[in-house]
């Protein structure tokens, strides 16, 4: 009965298609999250809507990284979600066991393992647990590399949060992310351990690549804030309007 249906991705829009929906019905519209405070109330815009005059949330500066990784030290990986199936933990897991020494991995979220698979996660994976909100912005800070291999997501926002803090994204395309692969990140198959690894490899080696891809993150989400959002959703409205 519906005259449009808004999708959060692909991801979704092509589940609809899988199930024999009405795909002209469908309209991609990703969302936005809050992330930047303005520097004043009377910023101007460019010919996009987007704030110019805003400020990012900045990580660790690039000199500082680079100075860390002639140093050796391992690269540091994050992920933030529940714990579980849905958020790939199998295929962080694997990755972790594999990049022993060479890379440092980081979850942030509750856990819905059973005590037995948790144990043995936390062999190769810092498992943080919940933590209070204003406490990610420290593990954010910690991290080289945002890492989300989800089996099923609408659009996981925090892909976006890890964008604006200047974090390559590596994810899967049903995680629905707007990271473009080997520009902002890397897309990886669903489950697919060795993938996860060559991808954080090809990091480990390059830090000018981490410098690159973090530099293209922080733009990227400058396109994907809630302001902005409300415009994309208001013009898929308004078209819909003007087609009655």
């Amino acid at each position: 009965m519906a005259d449009l249906i808004i999708c959060g991705s692909d991801f979704v829009r092509d589940g609809i298609r899988e199930c024999h929906g009405p795909m002209e019905k469908c309209l991609v519209v990703p969302y936005g999250v809050d992330l930047r405070t303005p520097k004043d109330e009377g910023e101007n815009h460019n010919v996009e809507g987007i704030p110019d005059q805003l400020e990012l949330f900045q990580p660790s500066s690039p000199s500082a990284l680079r100075a860390d990784r002639s140093g050796r030290r391992p690269l540091h990986v994050l992920t933030v979600g529940t714990i579980g199936l849905r958020k790939g933990a199998p295929a962080v897991y694997d990755a972790a066991k594999i990049l022993q020494g060479r890379a440092q991995f980081r979850w942030v979220g509750g856990i819905d393992l059973l005590p037995e698979a948790a144990q043995r996660m936390r062999v190769h994976v810092d498992l943080m647990g919940s933590v209070p909100r204003a406490e990610v912005d420290a593990h954010f800070d910690w991290a080289d590399v945002f890492l989300l291999p989800s089996l099923c997501e609408g659009s996981a926002t925090v892909t976006y949060e890890a964008l604006s803090r200047g974090l390559p994204v590596i994810c899967t395309p049903n995680t629905g992310s707007v990271v473009r692969d080997s520009i902002d990140g890397f897309i990886v198959p669903v489950d697919d351990a060795i993938a996860i690894v060559e991808r954080l490899e090809l990091l480990v080696a390059d830090t000018d690549r981490i410098e690159r891809m973090s530099e293209s993150a922080r733009r990227r989400a400058r396109q994907f804030t809630v302001a902005v959002y409300s415009q994309r959703l208001l013009k898929a409205l308004a078209g819909i309007l003007c087609a009655e």
